[in-house]
């Protein structure tokens, strides 16, 4: 896969400890931050794909089973 070049600011304490870790790892800062980068995209993806649950009101009577005439009346 073709890479970018591009900068980006972090804190130092946080550069340091990614640094750190990639190198406990054995991989390289930048494989690190690639792989925190899409393991955050991935979960936010899924994150938007959850199942919407439509929370309703009981309104006493069963209004499922309604037909056309029973709501428009000729």
């Amino acid at each position: 896969m073709q890479t970018t070049r591009t900068t980006v600011r972090l804190q130092k304490p946080l550069q340091i400890a990614a640094k750190k870790q990639a190198q406990e790892l054995d991989i390289s800062f930048q494989t690190l931050v690639t792989r925190a980068l899409e393991a955050y995209l991935n979960d936010v993806s899924q994150k938007k794909a959850r199942e919407i649950i439509f929370r309703g009101r009981n309104i006493g009577a069963k209004l499922d089973n309604l037909t056309r005439e029973d709501i428009y009346a000729d």
